[in-house]
């Protein structure tokens, strides 16, 4: 009976090691297309996107990559994305591709921040380092789901 019980722990952390690479892989992915869509001017898609951001954030513990960045770096962030979310909800994709290059920017930074113990060599050699990336668009998913639903966006 021990041996079943500890088999069903196991199983069941495999399934949320499972699913916390999935929900990764999907914030990434939805991340990456809000970047093409606005890339390439497509308004609706970087809506969808945005939205689909936004349902991704749902997904994320709220104790998860917002706890090492400071509350300064986390509001203008959280500014950052309510910038991007009345962007796009006006339809303005020039200002929603600022917004969104700064929200990437400040999530970074903000990343890197929290980071900052290591001397400057590191903090500079993280920032293409594929988990500081991950961390900062957590970071930016995050802010993005406490901008609430402001898009009127059909699938």
């Amino acid at each position: 009976m021990a041996i079943s019980s500890i088999s069903s722990g196991s199983t069941a952390h495999r399934t949320s090691a499972v699913n916390k690479k999935n929900s990764m892989q999907q914030r990434s992915t939805d991340f990456s297309s809000l970047a093409s869509a606005l890339s390439t001017n497509n308004l609706s898609s970087a809506q969808n996107a945005f939205s689909a951001l936004q349902k991704d954030a749902q997904s994320i513990p709220a104790t998860q990559g917002s706890s090492q960045a400071t509350t300064q770096s986390l509001q203008q962030v959280q500014s950052d994305a309510r910038a991007l979310a009345a962007s796009l909800a006006s339809g303005n994709v020039g200002a929603a591709q600022k917004a969104f290059a700064t929200l990437k920017q400040d999530s970074t930074k903000a990343h890197l921040h929290a980071h900052h113990h290591g001397s400057g060599a590191h903090a500079a050699g993280s920032a293409s380092d594929p988990n500081a990336a991950a961390s900062s668009e957590l970071l930016a998913t995050q802010a993005i789901g406490s901008v609430g639903s402001t898009l009127n966006v059909t699938a």
